[in-house]
């Protein structure tokens, strides 16, 4: 039977890379809010842990800080989150069953994150930038990990439909 047909997960039959784009796009989307968010989050920890947090600091953040995430966000995490959207939806529909999808997201994130800061950052000769990469990385992970786990709520995979009727 081919064409659009209800699946057991309510997915339709669609092309592989119709699904992949739904996928890339979600993850471009929403992967930089989350990181944006992870690193001002981040940021404030370390400066609080250094000198401490005023007054003045909690204002300036409430109202500057959606449009720092925003544009940093964006600015920063839109090419490594487009990048690890494209290979897990790859790694999804190519990975066995069984294989842990967060996982999978979670190392991706990390990987491309760091690759691309790699490749973005220029190299300083006291080595102070593997440090800023590793936090990068970590950030990545955790935009990737909230990705997958959004997107698996929404239904948006690029496994193989199991069609309704089909044994377990």
């Amino acid at each position: 039977m081919s064409g659009a047909g209800p699946t057991r997960a309510g997915r339709e039959r669609r092309p592989f890379w119709s699904r992949a784009l739904r996928i890339v796009g979600f993850a471009a989307l929403v992967g930089p809010l989350i990181g944006g968010t992870a690193f001002l989050a981040l940021a404030l920890f370390a400066d609080a842990a250094t000198r401490g947090i005023t007054q003045a600091d909690v204002i300036a953040t409430l109202t500057l800080g959606p449009t720092a995430i925003a544009l940093w966000g964006y600015a920063l995490g839109l090419p490594p989150a487009a990048g690890a959207g494209l290979i897990f939806a790859v790694a999804d529909a190519l990975a066995p069953p069984r294989t842990p999808r967060w996982l999978l997201a979670t190392a991706i994130g990390a990987a491309t994150t760091d690759v691309y800061f790699a490749l973005m950052a220029p190299p300083r000769a006291n080595g102070g930038e593997r440090a800023g990469a590793a936090l990068f990385a970590v950030i990545g992970a955790l935009a990737a990990f909230a990705c997958w786990r959004i997107s698996e709520w929404l239904g948006l995979t690029t496994r193989r439909p199991i069609p309704v009727g089909a044994p377990h």
